[in-house]
């Protein structure tokens, strides 16, 4: 998909926001997720939504498991393998954006009218369904 419409785009982010965990980080795959649809909503309204976008140094692998250690010496952490970003950090940027794109005006998509040939006169009318006449 390379363009987004407005109200795919409110779709998109409002269910974005409803699959969001609740816990206090969020996966890489879902702020992707929205950096790809403040691309294409940026691309489609040619605006600049950059500062709606979560920067890639907001993201960092979380700890996963610690030893406690002595007050001289701590003990070993492990950290995750991928990269997580806070919740509190992504959600706001969310909710503006959402706000944000719903007070945008949606604009009808005009499509062209479909034509026919019309063989009497030898040129083309606009289409018109034929209506069967009454017997």
């Amino acid at each position: 998909m390379s363009a987004l419409t407005l109200p795919q785009a409110r779709t998109k982010l409002r269910a974005l926001r409803a699959i969001f965990p609740q816990g206090y980080y969020v996966h890489e795959k879902y702020v992707s997720e929205y950096n790809w649809v403040v691309d294409l909503l940026q691309d489609a309204s040619g605006l600049d939504l950059s500062e709606y976008k979560v920067a890639l140094t907001e993201m960092a692998p979380v700890s996963t498991s610690f030893v406690f250690g002595t007050p001289r010496h701590l003990g070993p952490e492990t950290l995750s393998h991928d990269n997580y970003c806070e919740r509190t950090v992504i959600l706001p940027k969310l909710e503006k954006l959402i706000s944000f794109v719903i007070k945008l005006p949606v604009h009808p998509q005009v499509h062209p009218q479909k034509t026919e040939y019309v063989p009497a006169t030898g040129g083309f009318s606009k289409f018109r369904p034929s209506v069967a006449q009454p017997a």
